[in-house]
């Protein structure tokens, strides 16, 4: 089972809307998904621009389990990453052909109490290969692209640092990672990416007339898609 944390956000209203659409064909989600509950504990620290956190553990193809199993695996998740008193929902979804489940949590409790996540897309995986062991999953090793995705500068790190954000080229990445899951068609990747609050501007060639590449942007600040590695590029998308 591999883990991802995706970027936060500062409401939960439009993240479930698009994981509860209609296009989300057999989609299970936890009881009724209070979007208003969820984001309530957000009131009592204004100052946290980004509270509501986001995962998605997915499984191997042919490994399915059942709203009760991705239940205790939620509850064990939530407990592992220390979000156990904090309000969430999970949506799990089946039209690809790796059932995967979407954990949505709000950072900020009803105490005021702020979960910093320091570390979390490690601890994340940590958390999932434990819970591989005790439900007795396929184990995977995850394996990323070599040269797939482009290194951070050393002056987005020390902005990182320094502003205690993720690096926008960064961001950009794991969103387009998470709308890829499933291998979307266009028109469905490009909702993904909208509902993720970011615009996609194509390159046009003026003498063929085609798409010669993609433009990202987000919060402002847009990469062409070779900026963020050869696997964000359009011929690569193509040939997908």
């Amino acid at each position: 089972m591999l883990a991802k944390v995706c970027a936060r956000g500062q409401s939960a209203g439009a993240l479930l809307r698009y994981l509860t659409a209609d296009s989300k064909a057999g989609h299970v989600k936890w009881g009724e998904v209070d979007v208003a509950l969820l984001n309530a504990p957000s009131r009592v620290r204004p100052d946290i621009r980004k509270p509501i956190w986001h995962a998605v553990l997915s499984l191997p193809e042919k490994e399915r389990l059942d709203a009760c199993q991705w239940k205790a695996i939620c509850r064990d998740f939530l407990s592992g990453m220390g979000l156990q008193h904090h309000e969430s929902t999970f949506v799990v979804h089946n039209e690809t052909s790796h059932q995967h489940v979407h954990i949505v949590v709000n950072r900020v409790d009803f105490a005021g109490t702020v979960w910093s996540g320091e570390f979390d897309g490690k601890r994340a995986i940590a958390v999932a290969k434990e819970l591989e062991r005790k439900y007795g999953l396929k184990e995977e090793v995850f394996k990323p692209q070599s040269g797939a995705r482009a290194n951070l500068s050393r002056n987005e790190i020390e902005m990182a640092i320094r502003t205690e954000t993720l690096p926008p080229r960064l961001t950009l990445q794991q969103l387009i990672d998470e709308a890829v899951v499933g291998r979307p068609r266009i028109d469905i990747f490009l909702s993904r990416m909208s509902a993720a609050g970011v615009d996609i501007q194509p390159n046009i060639s003026l003498t063929t007339g085609r798409i010669a590449g993609l433009a990202f942007a987000y919060n402002g600040i847009a990469f062409k898609g070779s900026q963020l590695g050869k696997a964000y590029s359009w011929e690569i998308s193509k040939r997908e």
